[in-house]
């Protein structure tokens, strides 16, 4: 009975080690796909940052064409230095200004 329970203990052990072995292999095996997902989604989000930055470039390089049409219909085109009044209603030179001088 002792030389069975010998056997059944030793055949216990190699399943434990073979069940350990398939299960560490698995879970390296799961790693590198997730290592793989990982650098595909990197390598997409700065793909997308660079066309986004790229779509932003070109269209800084577009003038307002709206805003200098509504300024021919009798509208004031508002700038940093005038504000929403723009040039026209003002005395540009004779009057304080945005840029510090004046009278």
């Amino acid at each position: 009975m002792a030389v069975g329970s010998a056997i059944i203990a030793g055949l216990g052990l190699a399943y434990s080690v073979y069940a350990g072995e398939t299960g560490a292999q698995r879970s390296r095996k799961g790693l590198r796909r997730q290592q793989t997902a990982q650098r595909q989604a990197t390598t997409s989000a700065l793909k997308t940052s660079r066309d986004a930055d790229q779509a932003n470039r070109a269209a800084a390089n577009v003038p307002d064409i709206s805003q200098i049409l509504f300024g021919e219909q009798g509208g004031s085109i508002e700038t940093l230095l005038t504000g929403p009044e723009g040039a026209a209603s003002k005395k540009v030179l004779g009057r304080k200004t945005s840029l510090g001088g004046g009278a």
